[in-house]
């Protein structure tokens, strides 16, 4: 049963135990994800702000705003690619293990970028593609993609003998008919997006444990469920 109130208790519950060691973990996801980086723009002067923390560093007009986001999103792309996806994988994997072994937590941020780069990387960027082909052609496509894809970073540690492909399929199996309960359950936590940019991202320093510790225990669920109905 998708349990989803337990899931949200048991991850507060946690938190309470070990919340100074996860928000640490909080802090660096903050840092690797540039979310301390943000612009404004004033389009009655065409002017563009842009923001470090919180403090002002750049005023950029039109025509410079546009060369400097033209290199921006270049260096972004790169860093989400190198950087972030092999990150993810080790900060989901480190939240699914403090969950369900919290005192003897092995898993690393970090192993992600010393074992199985190439295999994580390869398996990632495939399905980016396809849920970025999936917004492209329409968003309920991308939508459904992405939630298809949602587990992928578990299974790549759970199952690390499996090709990228049959990840990609599995973690779409393991997600059927789950659609909506995932979606709901992403619903409730807009609250806590809405005060992480409204407080500069001061809240996100709770919210990410939060809900990570909340998707590692819908992983489990998942996991077993799919094991039960493949017997």
């Amino acid at each position: 049963m998708f349990d989803r109130i337990g899931y949200k208790l048991n991850a507060k519950k946690l938190i309470k135990l070990k919340g100074k060691m996860f928000i640490n973990v909080a802090f660096l996801s903050l840092m690797i994800s540039l979310a301390w980086i943000s612009y404004a723009v004033d389009f009655e002067n065409l002017i563009v702000y842009i923001y470090i923390g919180g403090f002002q560093i750049q005023e950029l007009f039109w025509a410079e705003a546009i060369h400097f986001f033209s290199i921006f999103v270049i260096v972004l792309l790169i860093w989400e690619v190198l950087v972030q996806i092999p990150f993810k994988y080790g900060m989901k994997n480190y939240f699914c293990e403090a969950f369900f072994v919290p005192d003897e937590i092995k898993s690393s941020v970090w192993i992600g970028f010393r074992k199985g780069y190439s295999k994580i990387m390869a398996t990632e960027l495939i399905a980016n593609i396809i849920i970025a082909l999936g917004y492209l052609c329409f968003i309920i496509p991308g939508i459904y993609f992405q939630y298809s894809y949602k587990f992928i970073p578990y299974l790549l540690k759970d199952e690390p003998d499996l090709p990228p492909f049959e990840l990609i399929k599995k973690s779409k199996m393991m997600m059927k008919k789950h659609y909506f309960e995932m979606i709901f359950l992403d619903i409730t936590f807009l609250p806590y997006t809405i005060l992480g940019y409204i407080s500069g991202s001061i809240t996100r320093l709770y919210s990410i444990p939060y809900i990570e510790l909340v998707y590692a225990q819908v992983y489990e669920w998942l996991k077993k469920e799919y094991k039960e109905s493949n017997v």
